[in-house]
């Protein structure tokens, strides 16, 4: 696992306590998560990671954006981290539902 800087590793930490699920970054690059749970479905899983977001990232909420891709083969949740102001210039913070990411 990288190193991630310190606010998002807080809000991976309290994620996990959060709900029990898997969390894969992507491309290794701390920017894009997939997260999955065993126990619930995607959408019910986005909903309760939905109604807990601002305890999730805490004061960082202009640094994240919660997913839930309903189809397509990369549907589920994703979480998304900007790391960088140019990157959060260019993306929406906040939780969104999306047909698919075409």
């Amino acid at each position: 696992m990288p190193a991630y800087p310190p606010i998002l590793d807080d809000m991976l930490d309290t994620l996990k306590r959060l709900a029990p699920i898997h969390i894969v970054d992507l491309q290794g690059h701390g920017e894009w998560f997939h997260v999955r749970s065993r126990l619930v479905a995607g959408s019910d899983l986005f909903t309760r990671l939905e109604r807990h977001w601002k305890r999730v990232v805490g004061a960082h909420a202009d640094r994240f954006a919660l997913l839930y891709v309903e189809s397509g083969p990369d549907n589920g949740v994703w979480i998304h981290f900007f790391p960088t102001p140019q990157i959060a210039a260019e993306y929406e913070p906040g939780c969104h539902r999306l047909p698919s990411w075409a």
